[in-house]
């Protein structure tokens, strides 16, 4: 993220370039979501959160049979919607906050084509974040090795060359 456009007054946002959230992908294909262009806001020049969505579908055919037990077969159908926003402005001496909130839906369908809803959950709390730094550490430059090098071995030289005249 190249915060070098910020200013540091008032509400401020700008594109995430690269950014992963886990922890809400449960029953689903994801590992996890994808944040790359969502927006960050900051405060005053402090970030302060992310607002962001998204959602993902499974469907998945299951099939079994326990010893002794006929077959059984289903098709499950999973969805998952969420959010967060991010409210940057304190009010009355509060600190701003991001908040999570998240459907969780799941459908079984039986051999006989009836379908039920068999669960249903919503989630919501307090968005906790990990910045990142994933800036390059910075590489010498050739020369500055090779000086360093060649100021060492004039070091052992003269080491060297002191050690056979005493």
């Amino acid at each position: 993220m190249d915060n070098s456009s910020l200013t540091g007054i008032g509400v401020e946002e700008i594109a995430v370039s690269e950014g992963r959230f886990y922890g809400y992908t449960f029953r689903t294909s994801k590992e996890y979501q994808d944040l790359a262009g969502v927006k960050a806001f900051f405060y005053e020049g402090d970030f302060r959160g992310l607002n962001t969505s998204g959602g993902d579908d499974l469907i998945a055919e299951v099939s079994y049979q326990d010893p002794g037990e006929p077959p059984v077969w289903f098709i499950l159908d999973s969805r998952i919607s969420w959010f967060i926003e991010t409210f940057p402005v304190p009010y009355l001496d509060s600190p701003p906050v991001s908040a999570f909130f998240g459907y969780y839906e799941q459908y079984t369908t039986n051999r006989d084509g009836r379908t039920e809803r068999t669960d249903r959950n919503f989630y919501n709390g307090e968005v906790y974040y990990t910045l990142v730094d994933t800036e390059a550490e910075p590489v010498p430059e050739p020369l500055t090795v090779g000086g360093t090098t060649l100021a060492l071995a004039g070091l052992s030289w003269l080491k060297q060359k002191k050690k056979m005249a005493a």
